[in-house]
C-alpha cells in the first residue's frame, strides 16, 4: 500500500481536469437540468462504491459538465487517481483550488496536504503550437494544450503525444524528477495533403486485371485481341469486355468480363479437357479371342470403335488364350487419339502356358497316396549341428588344458614335479583326453552329415 503522502499527492494531481472538462465536453444536445446533474452524480457515487471506476469517472465528468460541482469534480479526481491517470487527477484538483480556494472540512485538509507534498513530483510547462492540439499522457487524453499549461507527475519516465487535425503527430518522452520543473515548446508540422482525385477520374482510369489460366498454355481473346495467358496484369477500361479462351484438346469458352474500379481478385479462366481416345488393332489368327482391360476394369473383347478415357497415363492389360497377361502403359494428352497395334500370338520371349488336363481317377489308394515326408533331412541337420557343437566344446577344453600345461611346465623344471602337484597332473591328463575325444566325435558327426 502506498504511503499516505503519495496518495495525497496523487489526489492533488487530480484537481484541474474537472474544471477543464466543464468547459468543453460534448453530450446530448438537450440541455440537462440541475436535477439531472444531481441524479448523475448519485449514479457516479454508486458506481464508485461498487468499484466500477471507469463508469464512475464517466458519470462524474458528465455531471460536472452539466452543472459544475465540487463533489462531482472531486469524484473525477479520485477515479482518475484510481485508474492511474495522475496528470488528469492533478489538473482537476488544481483547477478546483484556483477557482474556489481551499474549502474547509476533509476535502480541504486533503488539498492542503497535497499542496504541502507537491515537491514529491515534478512538473512540465508546455507551450504547444497549434494550441488546439490534444495532449495524451501515457495513452490518457488530457485535452487541448490551450487548457493544459502545466503537467504534473510523480517521478518516472512518461510519453506525451501531441496531435491535431491537419498536422503530423509528434511523440516526446519526458523524465519527471522530484522537485524538478521542466519546460518544453512543441511545434507540430503541418501535414502535406495528398492530391485527391475526383470520382470521375478514378472511374475513368484503367484497371489492372490479373488472369488465372488452366491450362497455362491457353490463348485468350480480349475484345478481339489474341494473346497468350498473361503473367502480368492487363490494363482494361472500366466496363464490359468480351473474353474468349481456347487450347488444343480443351473445350473453348466465351463470356463477358465486367471490369470495375478497385478490382483486385484474379479472373479465373478454366477450360474443360476433352477425353483421350484409344484405338486398338489386332493382327493374326485368333484376334477375336484377344481381350483388353483398361486400368482395373474387367477385360472385354477388342472393338474397332475407339475407347474414351481420361487424358494422362493409362495402364492397358492384354489377355490372350494360353499366354501370360501383357501390360502396356500409354500416355495421352487431352483430345489425343492413341493407336495401339496388338498381335494375337504371344509376345516374343514369353512361353505359352501348357494346356490344363483334367486329373484321372487313381486306380488305388496306394497309387494316389502322397509319399511320407523324408526323415533324412532332420537327421542330417542334427548330425551337422551336433558335430559343430562337439568340436567347439572340445576346442574350449583343449584351450584350458594348454593353459594348465604351461603352468605345470613352469612349476616342474626338467620334468620333476613336487609331490603336491599330483592332482594337477591328473586333471591335465583328463582334460587332454576329453578335448581329443570331443574333437574326434564332432568331426565324425560332421562328416556323417555330408554323407547323406
Amino acid at each position: 500500500m502506498p504511503p499516505l503522502g503519495v496518495v495525497a499527492l496523487c489526489l492533488l494531481a487530480a484537481s484541474a481536469r474537472a474544471e477543464e472538462l466543464t468547459l468543453a465536453l460534448p453530450f446530448a444536445p438537450v440541455a440537462p437540468t440541475q436535477t439531472d446533474a444531481g441524479a448523475t452524480t448519485a449514479e457516479a457515487v454508486a458506481a464508485f462504491k461498487a468499484g466500477r471506476m471507469r463508469e464512475a469517472q464517466t458519470l462524474a465528468l458528465k455531471a460536472n459538465a452539466v452543472s459544475p460541482d465540487a463533489d462531482a469534480a472531486e469524484l473525477v479526481a479520485v477515479t482518475s487517481l484510481r485508474l492511474g491517470e495522475m496528470p488528469r487527477a492533478h489538473q482537476v484538483y488544481r483547477r478546483l483550488a484556483a477557482a474556489r480556494g481551499v474549502p474547509e472540512g476533509p476535502r480541504g485538509r486533503a488539498l492542503r496536504q497535497l499542496e504541502a507534498l507537491g515537491g514529491q513530483g515534478g512538473t512540465l510547462s508546455l507551450v504547444v503550437t497549434p494550441p488546439e492540439a490534444r495532449v495524451t499522457f501515457d495513452d490518457v487524453d488530457l485535452g487541448p494544450a490551450a487548457d493544459l499549461s502545466l503537467v504534473f507527475s510523480l517521478p518516472g519516465k512518461h510519453r506525451l503525444r501531441f496531435s491535431a487535425d491537419g498536422y503530423s503527430e509528434t511523440t516526446r518522452a519526458f523524465t519527471f524528477a522530484r522537485g524538478r520543473n521542466e519546460s518544453a515548446n512543441i511545434t507540430l508540422t503541418a501535414a502535406i495533403a495528398a492530391p485527391t482525385q475526383s470520382a470521375a477520374t478514378i472511374a475513368a482510369a484503367p484497371v489492372p486485371v490479373r488472369f488465372e489460366c488452366v491450362p497455362m498454355e491457353l490463348t485468350l481473346v480480349i475484345d478481339g485481341l489474341e494473346l497468350p495467358c498473361p503473367r502480368d496484369p492487363v490494363s482494361l477500361d472500366v466496363g464490359e469486355h468480351s473474353l474468349a479462351a481456347s487450347a488444343p484438346g480443351y473445350d473453348p469458352t466465351a463470356t463477358q468480363l465486367p471490369v470495375a474500379p478497385g478490382m483486385s481478385l484474379p479472373v479465373p479462366v478454366f477450360l474443360t479437357p476433352r477425353p483421350a481416345l484409344l484405338k486398338l488393332t489386332v493382327a493374326g489368327d485368333g484376334a477375336e479371342r484377344v481381350q483388353i482391360a483398361l486400368g482395373d476394369a474387367a477385360p472385354v473383347p477388342v472393338s474397332a470403335d475407339p475407347v474414351a478415357f481420361v487424358a494422362g497415363s493409362l495402364t492397358l492389360r492384354v489377355q490372350r488364350p494360353e499366354c501370360p497377361d501383357e501390360l502396356r502403359v500409354t500416355n495421352a494428352a487431352p483430345g489425343e487419339t492413341v493407336l495401339v497395334a496388338l498381335d494375337a500370338a504371344c509376345p516374343r520371349g514369353t512361353v505359352a502356358a501348357a494346356p490344363v488336363v483334367a486329373p484321372t481317377r487313381a486306380r488305388s489308394l496306394t497309387a494316389t497316396a502322397a509319399p511320407a515326408p523324408a526323415q533324412g533331412g532332420v537327421l542330417k541337420a542334427a548330425l551337422r549341428w551336433g558335430g559343430v557343437a562337439t568340436i567347439a566344446v572340445g576346442g574350449i577344453v583343449g584351450a584350458v588344458a594348454l593353459a594348465q600345461a604351461s603352468e605345470l611346465q613352469d612349476a616342474c623344471p626338467d620334468g620333476h614335479c613336487p609331490s603336491n602337484r599330483g592332482d594337477d597332473i591328473a586333471s591335465l591328463k583328463a582334460k587332454s583326453w576329453a578335448s581329443t575325444i570331443g574333437v574326434a566325435l564332432g568331426a565324425a558327426a560332421l562328416g556323417a552329415s555330408f554323407a547323406f
